[in-house]
């Protein structure tokens, strides 16, 4: 708080008082341990830099719901789509260290279209996680936070081999782009991860969120969506 008021905005270290308040604002988060906070209400004491996720508050909401927490069974089945650039992956991020916060222990996953892709997000996960405090541990396929839980990140394709699931498996943008969405091989081949990869690793309480940007009828979207599961379209921003 002192380096915040005795700086100046018109310091040519500016920088020195927005990190000030951040970490002020993370350490005031942690000091009230015992408080149960939405994750829209906790990510914006622990990144206060960032917008509110308002925009995407239903799927803020479908995140809550999908993890064990107080009355919430998890089990869940939803389809999330949303335009691209408009914070989905920061908001999961943010979800798996809800989690570990408010729900300890349990074994998620993430999975998108590439291991490249997958590899950026892991990393761009463990600087969260460690920025906020959570101490990851692991590897960037495996990372371990502070509290027991644990994040598997992998692709379409990728390997889920000895790594049960008993929180929730995020599937983020399955396909990269309109192109891979209009091949009907790859299109087959998210299915098929699904159903002989990732529906195998669940335990009891596992939910499955597919998380994306809809480019054809017949991706795993529309497939699921097809057998039943609920559906939420988040529109663009005007």
């Amino acid at each position: 708080m002192s380096l915040a008021e005795k700086i100046s905005s018109g310091s040519s270290r500016p920088s020195l008082p927005r990190i000030a308040r951040v970490w002020l604002s993370r350490l005031r988060a942690e000091s009230q341990s015992n408080e149960w906070l939405s994750i829209l209400d906790w990510i914006e004491r622990a990144s206060p830099e960032l917008d509110r996720f308002e925009h995407l508050a239903p799927y803020a909401d479908i995140l809550e719901k999908s993890c064990r927490v107080g009355n919430c069974k998890g089990e869940r089945r939803d389809i999330v789509a949303s335009p691209p650039q408009h914070g989905k992956t920061l908001l999961t991020l943010h979800g798996f260290l809800w989690f570990d916060r408010f729900a300890p222990g349990l074994r998620h996953a993430y999975v998108t279209y590439s291991g490249d892709r997958a590899q950026d997000v892991a990393r761009e996960f463990w600087a969260l996680a460690e920025r906020l405090g959570f101490s990851p541990a692991g590897t960037l396929a495996k990372i371990i936070l502070r509290n027991g839980s644990s994040v598997i990140f992998t692709s379409i394709g990728g390997k889920l081999t000895g790594a049960p699931i008993d929180g929730v498996c995020v599937i983020d943008d399955p396909l990269a782009n309109k192109e891979q969405a209009s091949s009907p091989t790859i299109r087959r081949r998210c299915i098929e991860f699904y159903e002989t990869v990732a529906r195998a690793r669940r335990h009891p309480g596992t939910s499955f969120i597919v998380m994306a940007t809809r480019w054809h009828p017949e991706d795993l979207s529309g497939i699921l969506i097809n057998r039943g599961w609920a559906y939420t379209n988040l529109k663009a921003i005007a």
